[in-house]
């Protein structure tokens, strides 16, 4: 086998290992689930003590991470969505009428 098929075959075993490492198992990405709702109280759920029967979300707060503190960046919902959706505060939207 003469030099030039030898590093061409060194080549080709190098790509294909290379190949085969790139496929490594990520870690899998988390479920994130976000409810974005008007005029609810936390107390009108089961999972936190309400009489409303809710059995998905009383299984989501079961299994999953359930957040019992939360704050807004505002007393409407606009601003509020606005800051959540983008990550921007609601004050730099240059939109002054939150209607």
């Amino acid at each position: 086998m003469n030099v030039m098929k030898q590093h061409m075959l060194c080549v080709a075993l190098l790509a294909v290992s290379l190949a085969g490492a790139s496929h490594v198992a990520a870690a899998p990405r988390p479920n994130i689930i976000v409810f974005l709702v008007d005029d609810y109280d936390k107390p009108e759920a089961s999972a936190y003590g309400g009489k409303v029967l809710t059995p998905n979300l009383d299984r989501l707060a079961r299994e999953g991470m359930r957040f019992d503190n939360a704050f807004v960046t505002s007393t409407v919902c606009t601003p509020s969505r606005y800051t959540f959706l983008t990550g921007r505060c609601a004050s730099s939207s240059y939109c002054h009428k939150f209607t």
